[in-house]
């Protein structure tokens, strides 16, 4: 159980569509996770550069299944899971943006409207929870 949850998520997973041959996004919202933002800075030759990264806690939750699994399922089942994969995108907050890829609902555009739109780096799985680093 995360002991300190502060935000809702909305997950885009990434999959490959067959029928339109193209890739595609399935959306899910999470509730109850702890989203930890750090920044840092450091002097370079350029000035000053910051630098910042995320860790989302997640409960472990019954519809979670692994990457490999979620790119097997079907159209049908695909709708009642959710995966934590790298790459795919996370926005910070409950979003009912959906993904087609054709204008005006792309990445592109989701990054434009939505603050804290960030990308999978690196998911840890524990006993309870799932650590996901960001950028």
């Amino acid at each position: 159980m995360i002991l300190f949850p502060n935000a809702t998520i909305t997950i885009y997973n990434k999959f490959y569509d067959n029928t339109l041959e193209r890739d595609c996004y399935k959306r899910t919202v999470i509730e109850n996770v702890d989203w930890q933002e750090k920044q840092e800075g450091s002097i370079q030759d350029k000035g000053l550069v910051v630098d910042s990264s995320i860790k989302i806690f997640i409960d472990k939750l019954d519809n979670y299944i692994s990457p490999k699994a979620f790119r097997r399922l079907g159209p049908e089942e695909r709708e009642n899971y959710f995966t934590l994969d790298i790459g795919d995108l996370i926005v910070k907050g409950e979003v009912q943006f959906e993904i087609t890829g054709q204008k005006p609902f792309t990445i592109k555009k989701l990054e434009q409207d939505y603050d804290d739109v960030v990308s999978i780096l690196a998911v840890s799985k524990f006993t309870e929870h799932f650590e996901v680093g960001c950028k």
